[in-house]
């Protein structure tokens, strides 16, 4: 394209020679020289290769050596096969020589390099068929883009979030557990009055069987709140091994007021201590939602321990200004209500 035609005349042949001469103007205009292709083929940031229908490698750019770690004639001739971590003729599944062949375009497949050395690398993989002239054999170009950073990245991100749920479960373990040894006393009380009931109860029996006048009537009668005290404390401290148990974070269909129900098995003496009325408006019939009940009644517990403390410090304030102590009470309510979203979400 550097030559041109010197015009001697101005008959045919000297204007056929300006025309010549116009001619490889314009093709210099618009046609981009193999240095200059070369120079951009090299100068790119991704992995290029060009390889024939049977997957023999054409051309390669220097990405392509830097990453891999080969010469260029290591790689010139060879099966595109090598490069991949599987050794195989065809490429990975997915992206096959014959499926781009059909496809003609494949873009943004997770691939994996293999290095000189042996090294995986994980790969952002394309591929497309360059257009041909009839007949002629349609060359494949692949261009990969490392991401191995981005990998690293999300493994971190997946570690992170382990990590932050092993975290998580072990602040709601230790959660529990101070909650378990703020209620020690009200518990103590919930087994204490049963455990009452059944010592005078045992001991009313004992003393009308040395005077041998039981009837087995009246011992059945004597019997019965033994046998109903002694199932609330086995319920009491089931439930308390199984609130202080790990708990995972699988959900379950639950009734919501049994959840709430429960909580005062495990503070509900403690607020008849203090002197604090509980009113329960529980709606019936509620539909089962999806939670743990473990964790759930833990909050219900923070909640009802806070309104507690609410009750007890206004109270104390009442006391120390002289005033009147306000009526204690907590109530808790459950009800269906209808979500109804924002306009704007």
């Amino acid at each position: 394209l550097a030559i041109r035609a010197t015009v001697e005349s101005a008959d045919e042949i000297g204007q056929l020679a300006s025309a010549f001469n116009r001619m490889v103007e314009d093709l210099g205009k618009i046609t981009v020289s193999k240095a200059e292709m070369d120079n951009i083929i090299n100068t790119m940031i991704n992995t290029l290769i060009v390889a024939t229908p049977e997957g023999k490698i054409r051309v390669v750019n220097r990405a392509t050596l830097d990453l891999l770690g080969y010469r260029e004639e290591e790689l010139l001739g060879q099966s595109i096969g090598m490069i991949f971590e599987e050794e195989e003729e065809i490429l990975l599944k997915g992206a096959g020589i014959a499926e781009i062949l059909a496809r003609r375009v494949v873009s943004n497949i997770e691939k994996t390099y293999r290095t000189k050395g042996g090294r995986l690398i994980p790969v952002l993989f394309s591929a497309a068929v360059m257009n041909a002239a009839p007949g002629a054999p349609a060359d494949i170009v692949c261009v990969a883009q490392d991401i191995s950073d981005r990998k690293a990245l999300e493994e971190g991100l997946r570690n992170s979030y382990e990590d932050l749920k092993n975290l998580q479960t072990q602040l709601v373990q230790s959660g529990k557990l101070a909650s378990i040894g703020e209620l020690a006393s009200g518990v103590a009380h919930e087994l204490n009055q049963p455990l009452m009931v059944i010592r005078g109860t045992a001991q009313l029996i004992e003393r009308a069987a040395r005077k041998g006048s039981i009837p087995s009537e009246a011992l059945l009668t004597q019997l019965e709140p033994i046998d109903r005290n002694t199932k609330r404390m086995m319920r009491i401290i089931n439930h308390l091994r199984n609130f202080s148990r790990q708990s995972g974070t699988e959900f379950q269909p639950l009734e919501i007021n049994h959840v709430i129900e429960e909580c005062f098995l495990l503070i509900g003496e403690q607020l008849k201590l203090r002197d604090i009325v509980v009113e329960r408006e529980l709606a019936p019939d509620l539909p089962k939602i999806r939670g743990e009940a473990n964790q759930l009644e833990q909050v219900f517990l923070n909640l009802i321990a806070n309104s507690r403390d609410a009750v007890t410090e206004a109270r104390e304030k009442a006391a120390a200004a002289g005033r009147e102590a306000p009526p204690g009470g907590i109530t808790i309510i459950s009800r269906l209500v209808q979500y109804h979203p924002h306009p704007s979400l």
